[in-house]
Formats: C-alpha cells, sequence, structure tokens
C-alpha cells in the first residue's frame, strides 16, 4: 500500500471515530485476496463497528456526475454524508470498487460463445452477459457489498472492505451496530460473508471460492403426482435435529422448498437424510432416486460448463474451470443418509 493510500485511510478512520465508529487494530492493505483489512498486530484483537447512523441504506443510492451519492430525501445528516462522500472516493466506489464490477462483467464476456450461452440458458445469468450502463454496473456493485441489517439492506463502510471466507468470522449484529472482533491469525480479517455455495458466491460477489456446501440450482421438477419447485435461497434453513432443513410448502399438486442442499463436505450424510425425510412428509414415492435425479442434473449443468473452457487459455477460462471444480466436489460430498 503506498503512503498515499494509508493517509487517506487513517484521515478515514478518524473521521469514523468522529462520528461513534470503532475501528481498533486495523488497516488497510492488500493481501492474496486482493484488497482488504488486516490487524496492525496479529497477535491482538481487532474490533470494528458500524454505528447505525453510518449504516446507508441502498435504496438512498444514486449517481452524481460518475460519483456515488446519497438521496438529498435520505434523512441523512451533513457531517453522515461527508463521511460517505469521502468514502465512496477514497476507498470504495471510486477506488477500486467499480472497477472491480467491471472486471467481473468483462470476464464473463470474454469467455468463449458456448460458455456464455451456458451461462445464459442453463444457468440463468442472461442478465450479467447483457451490455451494461452505468446504472446496471451500480446495482450490480450494491448487490455485492450490501448487508441486511434488520430488514433493510444497507452499505457498511469500513466493514465492507473485509474479505469472505467460509472459516472467517461472523458478523456481530446489535440492534445498533453492525461490527465483528477477535483475532485473525494470518493477520487478515477475515468474514463469513453468508450462507451460500461456491456458485452462489461466484454469482453475487464475482470470486471463486471453496465452500462447504453445494445446493441445487433453482428447478421445477415433475412429479408423478403435480410438481416440485427448488429454489435457491440458502438463507431461509430452519433447524430441525441438529440438520437445517430447508422451508418446504405443500398445496394442490405442488411442492415448494426453499433451497435444496446437495453436497456437504463436512456432514456428507446431510444433503439425502434432510430431502428424504422432506419428501417423506411431502408424500413423495421414492425420495433417494428422486435425489440422485436432482443431483444429476445439477452435476451435467456445471460439467457441460467445465467441457465449454476444457481447451481455451486465459484468465476467463480458468477461473470458471476452478468454478466448476469446486463446485462438483462439493456436490460430490453427499453419501449415505440417515433418520431424521
Amino acid at each position: 500500500m503506498s503512503g498515499s493510500d494509508s493517509e487517506a485511510f487513517g484521515a478515514i478512520l478518524q473521521t469514523f471515530r468522529s462520528l461513534g465508529g470503532i475501528a481498533d487494530n486495523v488497516r488497510y492493505g492488500h493481501g492474496v485476496r486482493g484488497r482488504g483489512l488486516f490487524a496492525v498486530d496479529k497477535t491482538m484483537p481487532i474490533h470494528v463497528r458500524v454505528p447505525r447512523s453510518l449504516l446507508f441504506p441502498t435504496k438512498s443510492l444514486g449517481l452524481a456526475e460518475g460519483d456515488l451519492a446519497l438521496a438529498a430525501t435520505s434523512g441523512i445528516g451533513e457531517p453522515q454524508q461527508a463521511f460517505f462522500r469521502t468514502y465512496q472516493g477514497g476507498l470504495s466506489w471510486a477506488a477500486g470498487g467499480r472497477a472491480e464490477v467491471v472486471q467481473f462483467l468483462d470476464l464473463l464476456q470474454a469467455l468463449p460463445e458456448r460458455a456464455r450461452r451456458l451461462l445464459a440458458d442453463d444457468l440463468g445469468l442472461a442478465h450479467l452477459l447483457a451490455p451494461h450502463d452505468e446504472a446496471a454496473i451500480l446495482e450490480r456493485f450494491i448487490r455485492a457489498r450490501h448487508f441486511d441489517f434488520h430488514g433493510q439492506a444497507v452499505l457498511m463502510p469500513i466493514l465492507e472492505l473485509c474479505n469472505h471466507s467460509r472459516d472467517g468470522g461472523e458478523f456481530d449484529v446489535g440492534p445498533d451496530h453492525v461490527g465483528v472482533k477477535g483475532r485473525f491469525d494470518d493477520g487478515e480479517v477475515l468474514l463469513r460473508y453468508s450462507v451460500a455455495d461456491s456458485w452462489q458466491r461466484f454469482v453475487q460477489f464475482g470470486f471463486v471460492a471453496e465452500e462447504r456446501a453445494a445446493f441445487s440450482l433453482p428447478m421445477e421438477i415433475r412429479l408423478p403426482r403435480g410438481r416440485l419447485v427448488i429454489g435457491h435461497d440458502a438463507t431461509a434453513g430452519q433447524p430441525r435435529s441438529g440438520y437445517v432443513v430447508p422451508r418446504m410448502t405443500m398445496g394442490p399438486q405442488l411442492i415448494t422448498l426453499s433451497h435444496l442442499l446437495l453436497g456437504d463436505r463436512d456432514m456428507p450424510h446431510g444433503p439425502r437424510s434432510i430431502f428424504i425425510a422432506a419428501m417423506r412428509q411431502a408424500g413423495v414415492d421414492q425420495p433417494a432416486i428422486l435425489f440422485d435425479r436432482i443431483a444429476h442434473i445439477n452435476r451435467s449443468a456445471f460439467l457441460r460448463l467445465l467441457a465449454a473452457v476444457e481447451d481455451e487459455d486465459g484468465a476467463p477460462a480458468a477461473a470458471i474451470r476452478r468454478l466448476a471444480r469446486v463446485q462438483l466436489e462439493a456436490l460430490s460430498f453427499a453419501v449415505g443418509a440417515r433418520e431424521i
């Protein structure tokens, strides 16, 4: 990090603290995951807390002459608005955030036609392959950075600089703040962003990460009596007998699952066990065979994507190969079943 970057971060932190934020033992830097937040002394705990007054509702965001701005009607005080402008100009939107979005979209566009067609037709990413104007880039920027704070989508200055790891720390969410605290052995402050698999993480954030689980792609399956509709909301899980089961609704000729776990590196018997229990509750015959059918459809989609870039050179094809590999690996962790 250059001296000017360090000075800019220090000045922003000073204002952040003056407005009620906490940022102890942290610095801005670059590591194997790119730019991020690091401990100044990794033997000591870090503490970052963003107060409610500095959590900026995404519904108030817009562009003003290319800069990320808050609407005049947002009701946010002038000191907080001034901090927002400085932060977005020095550390976020104008200082790499917008460029990261464009880089991801360019990566998709640089893929061979066959791969782009599979992403659009089989995997539902046509919206990311269409030409993008500034409004679409902003929407993508917000999608990759927003946090659901008690039902309201917000941006979190400073805290948004933390990179993701499936073994990372948890968000500290209170009635009037979001934060993180603790020790991080390798020095970088890493958070587990949400419950998601490698594919979902790539679609939302634009990077490839090895995740614990693999979830089904959204799909509709015809049953002997009715239909099964599988969604893609892995955050809708509910605890049951030591497992996290999907939200299920049943109606005439229709069963809906909020999501479907197909692979779990840490609990390989879980996916099949959960699905069989849910389908028995719904009165569906031969649920183990149905699970295998759904898993096969998912594996086939990623195998086709892998084949489409198998002989291609360059970073875009390499990223897709790694994405397909880690997703297929996670899908393979479905062995056996137990009664729930």
